[in-house]
């Protein structure tokens, strides 16, 4: 499996879009695929904030996670963040994300980021993410639920 950039593989943007579209439309007001694509399109960059790096095996995309300058509207003084970490349903449980994290931690490290923050829910995403280093620092509420937020000096 190799984790590269979006902007290596645009053509997998419009299937990003509508997977992301599919797992977090409900967290934004008037969210579209559309939008989703546009956003993708926009941070398909290399080596800077923000980039989207995408799981590929056998020329099949199987997921993504990006570098990006906030996530959360609230939190708008912590930067940047580590989001969109999806990996298909079929392609899950094979250490997929835990690659996606790993590899966004070695970027944001690689252009010197020396905190990187991101919010979950659900303490299963919560064990991943701190297995991979990374620590709680809050539990806000936001949109309307629990969230953990974490920090890792990348």
């Amino acid at each position: 499996m190799e984790i590269a950039y979006l902007a290596d593989y645009p053509e997998f943007a419009p299937t990003l879009a509508e997977w992301h579209y599919q797992e977090w439309n409900r967290l934004h007001a008037n969210d579209s695929v559309a939008r989703r694509l546009e956003s993708l399109r926009a941070a398909s960059n290399r080596r800077r904030i923000p980039s989207v790096l995408v799981a590929v095996e056998n020329g099949e995309l199987r997921g993504s996670a990006t570098l990006a300058e906030y996530d959360m509207e609230t939190r708008r003084d912590l930067t940047p963040w580590m989001t969109d970490v999806f990996v298909a349903p079929e392609f899950r449980r094979r250490g997929i994300a835990a690659a996606l994290v790993r590899r966004v931690m070695e970027e944001a490290r690689s252009i010197g980021v020396l905190q990187l923050y991101l919010f979950t829910t659900g303490p299963w995403r919560e064990r991943l993410y701190a297995g991979l280093g990374w620590s709680v620092i809050d539990r806000p509420i936001y949109l309307a639920i629990e969230r953990v937020l974490m920090i890792t000096r990348p």
